[in-house]
C-alpha cells in the first residue's frame, strides 16, 4: 500500500517537474510572479531546415552498430557499455510512511535519523515536497475564501480558453463538464488542499524561486547520488534550467559533465525515461545546435516503447510509465503534420533512429 502511495506520488510531482522542464521560461516566469497554473506543454517545433549536425552520427546509415559501439547521436562522447544491469541497482528501501507524511521541517530532522538503505528514497521524497512547496502560496486564513474564488474563477477560464484546440462537438461537452462542477465544493476542495500543503510546506526557506531552487536540487542530486533512478531522470532534465543564462562557463562544464554521467548510467540500466532526457537535450541544444529530427527520433522510439513495454529491453524499474503521459501531448497531437512537412529522406532518417532505439537488445541478445 505504501508503495502504490508513492508511486501516486511520483506521478504527480513528476508531472509537475515534467510541466517545469517543458515550459522552462514560462515557468520561470509564472513561479517568479505567484501564478501556480500549470504551464501546457507546447506544440512540437516547426520543421526547420536541416543542420550540419544532423548530417553527422545522426545521418549514418547504420544506427543499430553505432549505438552499439556507444555512439548516441546528439552526445558529444561515447557511451559504452560497461555490462551493468538491474541487479547492480543498490537495494533502496522506503522509508517509514509517517516520514512521508510529516512536515518539511520534521523531515529535514527525521533524514540524518535514518538507516542508509532508507536515505535515497527519502531524498526523493524531501525532493518532491520542496518541488510542491515552490508553487504553493503561504495564505492567511482569513483570505482564504477570496483566494478560493479567485482561483475557481480561472480554473473556468483556462477550460474555457482549452476548448478553443478542440473540435466542436468536444469542446461544447468540455464546457458542460466545467460548469457542472459544483462551484462550492470545488472551493472547498482548493480551501482543504491549501490548509495541507500549509501544514506540509513548514520549514520551506524563504525567498525567491531563485533562492529556493538550488536547495531542491541537492536533495534531488543526493537521492540521485545514491542510487535512486527516477531522481536521476529529473535531475538530469532540470539540471540546466536555471544555470544556462548565469554566464558562468565554469558552472555550465560542470553540469554538462554531470549531466552526461547521469545519461550514461540510465542508459546502463536500458531506463526509458532517459530517452525523454535526450529528446530534450537535442530540442534545447545543450550539446550540439537545436536538432528537431533528433528530438523527433528520441520521441517516436519512446512513443512506441511505452505503447508495448513488454516487448521491449527497455524498462521503467519502479517509475510509474503514466507519469510521462505528457511529454507526448503535443507529439501526437502534431505527428501527422509534422510527418507531411519532412522530406522523404528526413523522414527516413528519424524512422531508421527510433527502430534502433526501439529494438536496442538486451546484452544477452548480443
Amino acid at each position: 500500500m505504501y508503495r502504490t502511495g508513492m508511486a501516486r506520488r511520483s506521478i504527480l510531482t513528476v508531472a509537475l517537474v515534467v510541466a517545469l522542464a517543458i515550459g522552462i521560461a514560462m515557468a520561470i516566469a509564472a513561479f517568479r510572479q505567484g501564478d501556480t497554473s500549470a504551464p501546457v506543454p507546447p506544440a512540437v517545433p516547426a520543421v526547420a531546415p536541416e543542420t550540419a549536425a544532423q548530417r553527422g552520427v545522426f545521418a549514418a546509415e547504420e544506427p543499430a552498430r553505432l549505438l552499439a559501439e556507444g555512439r548516441w547521436p546528439g552526445l558529444p562522447v561515447r557511451m559504452p557499455d560497461k555490462g551493468r544491469t538491474a541487479a547492480d541497482l543498490p537495494d533502496l528501501v522506503p522509508p517509514p510512511q509517517s516520514f512521508e507524511q510529516a512536515p518539511l521541517r520534521v523531515m529535514f530532522r527525521q533524514y540524518e535519523e535514518l538507516p542508509e538503505a532508507q536515505r535515497a528514497l527519502a531524498a526523493r521524497l524531501v525532493a518532491q515536497r520542496l518541488t510542491e512547496c515552490l508553487v504553493h502560496k503561504n495564505i492567511e486564513e482569513a483570505q482564504l475564501q477570496r483566494h478560493a474564488e479567485e482561483a475557481y474563477l480561472q480554473w473556468l477560464e483556462g477550460r474555457n480558453s482549452m476548448t478553443t484546440l478542440m473540435q466542436p462537438t468536444v469542446a461544447l461537452r468540455a464546457i458542460d463538464q466545467a460548469y457542472s462542477v459544483d462551484a462550492s465544493q470545488w472551493m472547498d476542495d482548493w480551501i482543504a488542499k491549501q490548509r495541507r500543503m500549509h501544514r506540509l510546506c513548514d520549514g520551506t526557506a524563504t525567498g525567491s524561486f531563485d533562492e529556493r531552487w538550488p536547495e531542491l536540487q541537492r536533495w534531488r542530486q543526493r537521492a540521485a547520488e545514491l542510487g535512486d533512478l527516477e531522481s536521476k531522470f529529473e535531475r538530469a532534465w532540470t539540471l540546466f534550467l536555471l544555470d544556462t543564462n548565469s554566464g558562468d562557463a565554469t558552472r555550465l562544464v560542470e553540469l554538462k559533465h554531470e549531466a552526461l554521467q547521469l545519461v550514461d548510467e540510465m542508459l546502463e540500466m536500458r531506463y526509458a525515461p532517459v530517452l525523454l532526457v535526450l529528446a530534450g537535450y537535442a530540442d534545447h541544444g545543450y550539446f550540439q545546435l537545436p536538432d528537431t529530427d533528433l528530438h523527433r527520433a528520441y520521441l517516436e522510439a519512446y512513443a512506441r516503447i511505452s505503447a508495448n513495454p513488454s516487448r521491449s529491453s527497455w524498462r521503467w524499474h519502479s517509475f510509474p510509465v503514466a507519469a510521462l503521459d505528457n511529454w507526448l501531448v503535443g507529439f501526437d497531437r502534431n505527428r501527422e503534420a509534422y510527418i507531411r512537412a519532412l522530406s522523404s529522406q528526413r523522414l527516413e532518417r528519424i524512422q531508421r533512429w527510433a527502430d534502433a532505439i526501439e529494438s536496442w537488445p538486451d546484452r544477452q541478445n548480443r
